[in-house]
């Protein structure tokens, strides 16, 4: 399977809509080839012969290529570039030469800020997708048709993923269970872990036979993903052994913890995940919290497999001796948090006491070391404690600074007040920048936040323009257009690009005017910043396909 198959020593979450697409961009182009060839022996050019380049892959095909052809080939290239500037140009080409590619209008659809729109222009493309692949299918076999065949096809599948992650958005598990069902069906559709996402959704729904099903589909697969997939059927109907739960946990240790606590999860999920690690947990848990936690007998066995395994700590004692040895700085082993859950009240007291600013005889790495197990143990009333040492500025290392601003992060929305508050009071500096990319992290949505936010990016715009990018209000893009208009190309270019980028995340169209204006490109020898050769299309394309990675 696509989804699971290693990479470097990593695997693609299931449902990545945002993968890489070598493999499909070299088959697609195959079948092209192929049908060039079919195409010109109908016409009597015996001569014509097929030969593939794999250099030839990571440029644009001919223009004159039919108008389909070229679109298609745009929208693979597009998604096999790392930078967002590149991607972008190469999509509204894409949308220019052929407006009625389903790839296409999907990456439009997904960048839609408003939700409702959005749903509509999925399900809408949902169901043309559909008509079009039956309407395919019901062709003369040939090259032509194995060509169409096999574009339609995965443009329908990722089409139906989207769609499917909207529902799951919005809590229509229902309705998003029926669309991953039909993923499974279209061509594609079992390459990206769909059944180890519909089984959860399955089971909170109540249709644990169905699950039963899906998973036979992925009977071979034993990764961390399948098998806590299987656990959670088999803990369902009250039949998990012992054996099943150690081999889950030897699989992913960290699991578990996170079905517990899912404010601990990340939004979005990490795209990549190394078997074994927290990213991995990530994914796992993201795809299967609700349904743990939907049916009592189901958090009951959570918990008490979680409590089984706790061990009785001393108290404050331990916890010095803990913190002043450095064990809980960054990197280390998060587990013990979940281990003291049991005396996580009086934890949490004894922590609080070290944040203390007028202990003198508290060193700072304690502070922070007790800022990280409170994020961990989710003390949400402790968010305006640690706050305080940060703008206080106690720490002495840009480690322990660090590790405070992360133990903000866990406890979510709990932080923001206190972050807001602390950012009305603090002058500039890279701790204030630090707290309000924490803040935007939050996604909590208010009028003060989005001005707290604001007030950042006027003090430090190429940072704040990333920061408000991230937040997502789409109350920012005002502000982020009226300041990019006040800008000098030539005295403030850092700033421009920052703000493009940012305004191209937050799924605004970027006119090829305002690319050259802010050019992204290094100088040439002479000093002056090279942009595409044209606006004509071939001049865009060639432009995007050379622009560096990181753009």
């Amino acid at each position: 399977m696509v989804a699971s198959s290693e990479r470097g020593g990593f695997r693609d979450r299931p449902l990545r809509l945002d993968a890489d697409l070598r493999d499909e961009h070299r088959r697609w182009r195959q079948l092209q080839a192929l049908a060039r060839l079919e195409a010109a022996l109908e016409k009597g050019e015996v001569g014509l012969s097929w030969e593939h380049d794999e250099a030839l892959l990571d440029a644009p095909i001919e223009n004159t290529a039919p108008p389909a052809d070229r679109a298609q080939d745009l929208f693979y290239l597009s998604r096999r570039r790392e930078g967002a500037l590149g991607r972008s140009v190469l999509l509204q080409i894409a949308a220019h030469i052929d407006p009625d590619n389903l790839d296409v209008r999907l990456a439009e659809a997904r960048q839609d800020p408003n939700p409702g729109r959005r749903a509509e222009e999925l399900v809408a493309l949902a169901g043309e997708s559909l008509v079009r692949l039956g309407e395919e299918r019901a062709d003369e076999p040939g090259a032509r048709h194995e060509l169409e065949l096999h574009v339609i096809g995965r443009a329908a599948m990722r089409i139906h993923v989207a769609l499917a992650l909207d529902l799951i958005e919005r809590g229509q598990v229902h309705l998003a269970s029926d669309v991953l069902l039909q993923v499974l069906e279209l061509e594609g559709g079992r390459e990206v872990d769909a059944h180890f996402v519909l089984a959860p959704l399955l089971v909170e729904a109540d249709f644990a036979q169905k699950a039963e099903a899906v998973l036979a589909v992925a009977a071979d697969d034993t990764g961390a993903l399948a098998v806590w997939s299987r656990l959670l059927v088999r803990a369902y109907r009250g039949r998990a052994t012992d054996d099943e739960w150690r081999r889950a946990r030897g699989l992913n240790r960290y699991v578990e913890r996170l079905l517990v606590s899912p404010t601990y999860l990340l939004a979005p999920m990490p795209g990549v995940y190394a078997p074994g690690s927290l990213d991995e947990a990530q994914v796992i848990a993201a795809a299967s919290w609700r349904a743990w936690r939907s049916r009592p007998q189901l958090i009951e066995e959570l918990h008490r497999r979680i409590d089984g395994g706790a061990r009785q700590r001393k108290e404050q004692s331990l916890w010095r001796t803990l913190l002043e040895a450095q064990v809980l700085l960054p990197g280390h082993d998060p587990g013990l948090a979940g281990l003291l859950r049991r005396r996580r009240e009086k934890s949490i007291r004894q922590l609080r006491r070290l944040l203390d600013p007028s202990l003198e005889h508290v060193s700072s790495h304690v502070r922070a070391g007790a800022a990280c197990q409170l994020g961990r143990l989710q003390a949400h009333e402790a968010a305006p404690e640690i706050v305080r040492l940060l703008v206080l500025d106690v720490g002495e290392t840009e480690a322990e600074t660090e590790l405070m601003v992360a133990a903000l992060g866990q406890l979510h929305r709990a932080a923001a007040e206190p972050i807001v508050d602390a950012l009305e009071r603090m002058p500039p500096s890279d701790v204030k920048m630090q707290l309000a990319r924490t803040l935007a992290q939050t996604y909590v949505k208010s009028v003060r936040i989005r001005e707290a936010l604001g007030r950042c990016f006027a003090e430090f715009p190429e940072v704040g323009a990333e920061i408000l990018a991230i937040y997502g209000d789409p109350a920012s893009i005002e502000l982020l257009r009226a300041h990019l208009a006040t800008l000098d190309p030539a005295r403030d270019s850092m700033t421009g690009r920052a703000i493009v980028r940012a305004l191209d995340d937050m799924g605004q169209r970027i006119e090829p005017q305002e690319l050259e204006r802010w050019d992204p490109l290094p100088p040439g020898e002479d000093g002056v910043f090279e942009g595409p050769k044209g606006r004509d299309a071939d001049s865009m394309v060639q432009w995007a396909c050379s622009l560096p990675g990181h753009l």
